[in-house]
Formats: C-alpha cells, structure tokens, sequence
C-alpha cells in the first residue's frame, strides 16, 4: 500500500512538472509569435519610410553574418578580380539572382537615406560650429574690453593712492 502510495505521488509530480512546462512553452511560443507579428510591422513600417528590408535581418546584433551569403561571394569575386586583373566588373556579378538585385537596391536606398540624415546633421553641426565661434568671438571682445576698464581702473587706484595729501 505505502509503495503504491508513493508510486502515485511520484507520478502525479512529473505529470504536474510536464503540464507546467507544457503550458509555459505554449506560452514562450505566443510571445515568439507576437514578437515575430511585430518584427514584421516594424519590417513594414521601415520599408514604407526607406528602412531596412527583412533582406537584411541577419540575427541577433553582433552575430556574424553567414560565411555563405551572397554578399560575401560577392566581396570575394571583387577581390580575386581586382588583384588578377583590372578587367570590368560587369561579369563578376552575373550569377547574382534577382532577389539580390533587389537587395542590392534595398541597400542602396538604405545607404541613400543615412547619407542624406549624415549630410543635414553636418550642416546641423556646421551650424552650431558657426554660432558657437560667433560667440566666442563676442565673448572675446567683452573680455578684452573689460580687461581695459579693469586696467584704466587700476591706474585710476595707482594715481589716487599716490596722490599727496
């Protein structure tokens, strides 16, 4: 009796363990699925404003990309031409599919879109560069003209105390 009594008890917890861990994996895979929704709205939401395309999702950041990915082939194919000969480029990519074409593209209006929000923050910057020596150039003439009424005041003091009385 006592060892069947046991025996239900030992059961009942692993079953109890496998029902919990059953219900919270079910819950992991909701969330992963929300996350994975809203990637896919972030995803949609930057392409509609020149963002990154889910060509470009590699994983993780600072995950390295697949050694076998296109642009890699890509890179090498580049540098194996231009260290054997000077020859045109226009058959280096000619095994590139479309769908990189398309990234190629995407990329480019990627890199469009950061150098223009790089070329309004350097006038941004020049700006405030510009106006920041302005004044310091006010604040280095108030010093230079207060260091003279300091310096008049001075010899105004020498004069009075070495007046005779």
């Amino acid at each position: 009796m006592y060892f069947y009594l046991a025996k239900v008890i030992l059961e009942k917890k692993p079953i109890e363990r496998f029902h919990e861990l059953d219900k919270r994996c079910r819950d992991f895979e909701n969330a992963t699925n929300e996350l994975k929704q809203l990637s896919i709205q972030l995803e949609k939401d930057l392409l509609s404003v020149g963002g990154v395309t889910e060509l470009f999702r590699r994983g993780p950041e600072g995950e390295t990309s697949d050694s076998n990915s296109n642009e890699t082939i890509i890179i090498e194919d580049v540098l194996n031409q231009s260290s054997t000969s000077p020859v045109s480029f226009k058959g280096s990519f000619s095994h590139v599919s479309s769908r990189d074409t398309t990234s190629d593209e995407a990329l480019t209006a990627i890199v469009i879109s950061q150098r223009e929000r790089f070329r309004i923050r350097n006038v941004e910057l020049e700006n405030e560069n510009v106006s920041l020596k302005q004044q310091t150039n006010i604040f280095q003439n108030e010093m230079d003209k207060l260091r003279s009424d300091n310096i008049k005041l001075y010899e105004k003091i020498k004069f009075v105390q070495n007046y005779p009385v």
